[in-house]
């Protein structure tokens, strides 16, 4: 059994391309030692990751994430046990969000503006958010 872990979290300060990638390539790094898989999908300077693995080291990485200064206050929007990796093969997959716009057919993350951090419990509990849980498990 393995559990998962999605959160959304806006960072303090816009990601330039190189940034993302460094940041990316330690993730990947961290990441395998631990034996921790998911995916990071980032859309300027607000972030959405799904971290799997076993559950004492997911919330481990869950408190760390949750004390880095570049992105306080992070949203857990989901978590739970899973029968299977969704990403067994991923150390940490990447995805810009806008990527995720058609395939779903929901903008999840045109809700979660500057103005409107941190979202209310409406937002979070969209259709949206179910949607875009679903389309990480079935892609």
């Amino acid at each position: 059994m393995h559990f998962h872990c999605l959160y959304l979290s806006r960072a303090t300060k816009s990601f330039s391309y190189d940034e993302v990638h460094a940041l990316l390539e330690v993730s990947r790094r961290n990441n395998a030692n631990r034996s921790v898989t998911g995916i990071l999908m980032c859309k300027r300077n607000y972030f959405m990751q799904w971290i799997e693995g076993e559950q004492q080291k997911v919330m481990d990485l869950c408190l760390r994430i949750e004390n880095d200064d570049r992105h306080p206050d992070p949203i857990i929007l989901h978590q739970g046990h899973l029968e299977e990796r969704v990403f067994p093969d991923w150390s940490m997959a990447f995805s810009h969000l806008s990527v995720l716009d058609e395939p779903t057919g929901q903008t999840v993350h045109t809700k979660f503006t500057p103005d409107q951090w941190p979202p209310d419990a409406q937002v979070i509990d969209s259709p949206g958010v179910e949607t875009l849980i679903h389309f990480i498990q079935d892609n």
